[in-house]
């Protein structure tokens, strides 16, 4: 199971933002976004404004739903360490990174499939069709800004039946791949209500002191 969390608006939040607290804002909310998840989640690599991730596959396959809580927790963390920058950082910083990191937006996709592995020094990466096609779903013509994007290869099971979450359809092609069908739900931030404190929360005065 591959799971890509990704940021929209980073292009122009470093736009306007010293690099470094911007790098630090973004490694404080991908860091809170791991925490309390599964032992057998792994990170694969942050790719900037993405974190890729995969869990192996389970004896007996997925329960879907464990994952769509996943996306849930993950999506509630990032939400609540962005509103402690921007209402509780913010109302005494008034940088250009606590003012704007409001506008940062996340939509994650799940996708399942085959992958193969290999090292490269230290690092352990995973390739194949499926990690590509993950990848090129980050592009797509879901219409809605915060979402979770769920391919076909995934049977949904209990989640499209009965369950609370209303689940949309789409399809887009991709040169090569060809057309790819999957489901999506759009994200309601306006249900997180909690602000989290940063993981890194006592480096911020020697950051800010550097700048």
């Amino acid at each position: 199971m591959i799971l890509i969390a990704d940021i929209t608006g980073y292009t122009r939040f470093l736009s306007v933002t010293d690099v470094e607290h911007a790098n630090f804002v973004i490694a404080n909310l991908f860091s809170a976004m791991l925490d309390e998840s599964p032992s057998d989640l792994k990170v694969m690599e942050v790719e900037g404004d993405a974190l890729f991730c995969w869990i192996p596959r389970e004896e007996g396959g997925f329960g879907i739903d464990r994952f769509i809580d996943l996306v849930h927790h993950q999506f509630a963390r990032f939400i609540g360490v962005q509103r402690w920058f921007t209402e509780v950082r913010g109302s005494e910083c008034g940088c250009r990174a606590c003012v704007n990191v409001g506008g940062l937006k996340i939509k994650f996709i799940l996708h399942y499939g085959q992958a193969g592995s290999y090292r490269i020094a230290n690092f352990e990466k995973i390739a194949g069709l499926d990690v590509i096609v993950a990848h090129r779903l980050m592009k797509n013509s879901v219409p809605e800004e915060e979402y979770v994007l769920m391919t076909d290869a995934i049977e949904p099971g209990p989640v499209s039946q009965g369950s609370q979450w209303k689940w949309c359809e789409g399809e887009d092609n991709y040169p090569i791949i060809g057309r790819i069908s999957y489901k999506y739900l759009r994200l309601n931030r306006g249900l997180v209500h909690d602000v989290i404190v940063p993981p890194f929360v006592d480096e911020i005065d020697s950051l800010t002191h550097r700048l």
